[in-house]
C-alpha cells in the first residue's frame, strides 16, 4: 500500500517525523513524504496529486488547516487528516479539517494524534481489500438515523453486526459510532468501546449546537477517526472511499455524492 503523507510547514515536523517513521515500519506500506502548504504553494500540491500515485493521503496543518480538505477536492483517493497544534491548542484545526462539507468527506484524527491513524493504517492495511463487517453503536433517539445510515450498504451487500462481542473476532469487524455530544461522559465511555478501533460522527437531535465546542476536541482524543457532525453521508462516502471493490461500491459512492437520497424512507 502506498501511501502519501502531505503536511503544510516545516514546523510541523515534531509530528510527521515519528508519523512517517512508524508508518514505514509497517510491512508493505510505502510512504511518501513532502512539505507543501495548499495556501503558499498550489500548484505544486496539484502537481503532487497528479504525478505521485498512492492509495491514500495523509495531511497535516494547522490554524485554519485547509490541506487536508482540498487534497480530498483533487483526488476520489481517501484522506485522513491531521489537525496540528497552535495557540489555539488545535481546536482550530480539528475544526477545519472536521467540519469538511458534505459530499467532500475527511476523516480527522485527534490534535496530533498520530498513534490513533497508525493504528487505523495497520488495521486497514491487512482488512483493505474487502469490506469488513461493521457494527453500529448509537444513542437510542439515533436508530432511525442508523438503520437509514446501513440501508444502502446493505442493499449492495455489506455486512452488519449487532453484537458487541463480535468486534475481536474475524471476519474483520469495524465499529461505526454515533456519539452523542450531549452524552457525559464521553460516549466512547458510555459505549464501552474504549480501545476498540472505530470511525465516528458526532451527532446530535437538536438544530443547533449550543454546547461547548470543546467537546469535539475531547471525543476526537478519545480515539477512532472522525468526519463532521450529523454528516452521515460523508461517513458512508467514507468506508466507500476506503473499500471501492465494485461497481456496485463505485456506483453507489457516485449516488450519494450528487446528492441523491440513497437512505431508507
Amino acid at each position: 500500500m502506498r501511501i502519501n503523507v502531505i503536511f503544510g510547514s516545516q514546523s510541523d515536523s515534531g509530528v510527521y517525523e515519528p508519523l512517517c517513521q512508524q508508518l514505514k515500519a509497517i510491512e508493505g506500506v510505502q510512504v511518501y513524504f513532502e512539505v507543501c502548504s495548499a495556501h503558499r504553494d498550489a500548484a505544486r500540491l496539484r502537481q503532487i496529486i497528479e504525478e505521485i500515485p498512492c492509495d491514500l493521503y495523509i495531511a497535516g496543518a494547522g490554524l485554519a488547516a485547509h490541506l487536508p480538505g482540498v487534497i480530498a477536492s483533487l483526488t476520489d483517493l481517501p484522506v485522513i487528516g491531521v489537525p496540528c497544534m497552535d495557540n489555539l491548542e488545535g481546536v482550530d484545526a480539528l475544526l477545519s479539517i472536521l467540519q469538511m462539507p458534505k459530499g467532500k468527506p475527511v476523516l480527522t484524527a485527534g490534535v496530533e494524534r498520530v498513534d490513533h491513524i497508525v493504528q487505523f493504517i495497520k488495521w486497514y492495511h491487512m482488512n483493505r481489500h474487502q469490506p469488513p463487517a461493521f457494527h453500529i453503536v448509537s444513542p437510542d433517539w439515533a436508530e432511525r438515523k442508523a438503520a437509514e445510515f446501513k440501508e444502502p450498504l446493505e442493499a449492495i451487500g455489506w455486512d452488519f453486526v449487532k453484537k458487541s462481542s463480535q468486534v475481536d473476532h474475524p471476519p474483520a469487524v469495524l465499529t461505526l459510532l454515533f456519539a452523542d455530544l450531549f452524552s457525559p461522559p464521553l460516549p466512547v465511555e458510555n459505549a464501552g468501546i474504549k480501545g476498540h478501533l472505530w470511525l465516528g460522527a458526532p451527532v446530535f437531535a437538536e438544530s443547533r449546537f449550543q454546547g461547548d465546542l470543546r467537546v469535539l476536541a475531547q471525543l476526537a482524543d478519545a480515539g477512532g477517526l472522525w468526519v463532521g457532525v450529523n454528516n452521515f453521508a460523508n461517513l458512508q462516502m467514507s468506508l466507500l472511499k476506503l473499500w471501492p471493490v465494485g461497481a456496485k461500491e463505485k456506483k453507489l459512492l457516485q449516488e450519494i455524492q450528487g446528492g441523491v437520497k440513497v437512505s431508507a424512507k
